[in-house]
């Protein structure tokens, strides 16, 4: 019975998967319990499978390293394809995901930004300094005379 967050999206994603029944805290009442419970528990192979590898997998967790290893080992014996042990950089397929090319090169184009912002207002500076000290300096020079 998904209540509130984010317990409807798991409650939807898990019955198709066999993982069970969802009830909707509208329609609870003592007759659609006991009819779900039977329906899931009695009438579902799907769920019985699903609860006898859940099982198993919590049967088998390890408690070391070297135990941690034999058990992922003897559950990829056992239950054939495990999902969840999958190297996701390995699905990467580009240089850019594999990488982090777009990343860098977000920051690269900032960086490079950054860099010519602080080049052109030093230029800035020195120019009206430049201007700035040369006016000082012809008045200077008149004043001599």
């Amino acid at each position: 019975v998904p209540l509130y967050a984010d317990q409807p999206v798991i409650a939807t994603t898990t019955r198709p998967r066999g993982g069970g029944t969802v009830l909707s805290k509208e329609d609870l009442t003592h007759q659609n319990v006991l009819r779900s419970l039977n329906t899931t528990l009695h009438h579902s192979h799907q769920f019985r499978d699903k609860m006898r590898r859940a099982v198993r997998v919590l049967e088998l967790s390890p408690q070391s390293v070297e135990e941690s290893l034999m058990y992922h080992v003897r559950l990829l014996v056992e239950l054939g394809e495990l999902p969840f042990l999958d190297n996701r950089v390995l699905d990467m397929k580009s240089a850019v995901d594999l990488n982090n090319l777009d990343v860098l090169g977000v920051v690269f184009v900032a960086l490079a930004a950054v860099f010519g912002l602080v080049i052109f207002v030093l230029s800035f500076v020195v120019r009206r300094a430049a201007v700035y000290f040369s006016i000082i300096a012809s008045l200077n020079f008149f004043s001599k005379l």
